[in-house]
């Protein structure tokens, strides 16, 4: 899996702005080039080790036809810098980065980099690292509303608390029926009062709900129980939204890096292909921060996996001599270097990508909102499967499918009721509506009263031909006397 001599070095970082020309000239007339494949996780994922994330190791994604299968998750300081679009005007505070390896010897790269900028803001794709730092120790099911806040009465409060310890606090008190979290202080309530808005997006207001069931999970996209598997957020999360829809722009090049020996000699080149989800991830800083803590307290660079490298040390810095490469630096724990290019440059132009995200299935019925039977969970319609088994009433996830806004059950129920109709008479005043079977019935015997009288009309005027023919043959013909 070596690169080619006029690839891109390192993590490439951009410098000046990105303009919308400079998206245009590289826009690909294609949708995105990966696609994915997410597996369901019956756990709440944890961290492994300093900023490693656990992943579904059964999720996959494929490029060029080829399979690789997800290795690694981390939360790093941020790799990529200058990937601004002309739109956004954040500078993250972190990078998530998904890293995927190959499924057979014969795949074109070493690698594959997903690259997610973390900013602060409106929370958004952020459901897999926030159930990390909210469903800790926690047994109940409980809403979180972020920039929200009680104003009833407190009956207490727990200080230095942590937004977690704040919820279970609330689940373990069989009194409390909602809370507050507000800089680092948690009011617990044994009412729900009045809930009212603020401009301060790190307070966070929420109610218990007690004995919620896995069955009602779908009627809140900010619910959350850790004793329910359905409620678990999956990696997909991170791209998509709980309806399929996503927002999410896309710039990605091919790269390579090299291995060096103790000695800081040359010695393997690694191709990677770097994927970045410019849009990346928004979290509520108050989340955001309790998952730094979790990441003892401050972020470190990315670490590409030993596996992928044999265990070899990656080149960190050198210099160019006679347009050669003389390493000065090596990793041992895998971090990459990096390279600067202007976006106005031929490399820019030659080497990078940009596309977009599709959506995936939506779940919801065509007016975007709750099904026609009236439930707050969201249905798969008709028109969503393709050569997908399915029975008559329920869909592969167990729920009603619905054709249009109908419901299958409401259709058969409709037709029924309409087939009643027509074989029951029904009064109307005076006069009582016959049923199809009746007016069958007055249909056929009038059709063989005219076929009888036909017949009759057809066989005497038959009879009176005869008689005028015999008297017109004796008068003409006078017997002999």
């Amino acid at each position: 899996m070596s690169c080619s001599a006029d690839s891109l070095h390192g993590i490439v970082n951009l410098t000046g702005p990105i303009k919308l020309s400079d998206i245009e000239k590289i826009s690909s007339e294609e949708f995105f080039p990966l696609s994915f494949s997410f597996s369901s996780q019956s756990t709440i994922p944890v961290i492994l080790g300093r900023n490693h994330i656990e992943g579904n190791l059964n999720d996959s994604c494929f490029y060029n036809g080829k399979r690789y299968n997800l290795l690694d998750i981390q939360i790093c300081s941020v790799l990529h810098n200058g990937y601004k679009l002309p739109t956004e005007n954040q500078t993250p505070v972190a990078e998530c980065i998904l890293t995927y390896k190959p499924a057979a010897t014969d795949n074109p790269v070493s690698a594959i980099l997903l690259c997610l900028p973390i900013y602060f803001g409106d929370p958004s794709y952020d459901g897999y690292f926030k159930q990390i730092v909210t469903d800790s120790d926690i047994t109940c099911g409980y809403d979180n509303q972020t920039g929200k806040i009680y104003d009833g009465e407190e009956k207490y409060a727990v200080n230095d608390a942590s937004l977690s310890k704040c919820i279970k606090t609330c689940c373990d008190d069989t009194n409390c029926l909602a809370y507050t979290f507000q800089n680092g202080k948690c009011s617990i309530k044994h009412t729900i009062p009045n809930l009212l808005s603020t401009n301060d997006s790190s307070t966070i207001s929420g109610k218990i709900n007690r004995g919620q069931t896995a069955a009602r999970s779908c009627s809140s996209a900010s619910s959350s129980s850790s004793a329910s598997p359905s409620n678990i957020k999956t990696v997909e999360s991170l791209f998509y939204n709980k309806d399929g829809t996503t927002d999410h722009r896309i710039l990605s090049y091919q790269a390579c890096f090299e291995t060096v020996t103790e000695n800081l000699e040359l010695l393997n080149k690694y191709s990677i292909h770097v994927t970045h989800f410019s849009k990346g991830i928004r979290m509520n800083p108050t989340i955001y921060r309790e998952l730094l803590l979790k990441l003892q307290g401050n972020l470190i660079p990315y670490q590409f996996p030993p596996v992928l490298r044999n265990f070899e040390r990656t080149l960190l810095k050198y210099r160019m001599s006679d347009g050669k490469k003389i390493p000065t630096e090596s990793s041992t724990s895998g971090e990459l270097y990096s390279t600067a290019l202007t976006c106005c440059s031929k490399e820019f132009k030659n080497f990078f990508k940009y596309s977009i995200l599709p959506n995936r299935s939506k779940t919801t019925n065509k007016a975007g909102g709750a099904s026609s039977d009236g439930s707050s969970c969201k249905r798969y319609t008709t028109e969503q499967y393709k050569c997908v088994p399915f029975n008559e009433l329920t869909d592969l996830s167990g729920n009603v499918v619905i054709p249009g806004n109908m419901t299958l059950e409401q259709i058969r129920k409709k037709r029924e009721e309409m087939k009643n109709k027509l074989n029951k008479p029904q009064e109307k005043g005076d006069k009582t509506t016959l049923t199809s079977g009746q007016i069958e019935g007055i249909i056929g015997g009038s059709i063989g009263g005219i076929i009888f009288i036909f017949l009759l009309y057809s066989g005497f005027k038959y009879f009176l031909s005869r008689k005028v023919d015999t008297n017109l043959t004796a008068e003409f013909n006078p017997k002999s006397e």
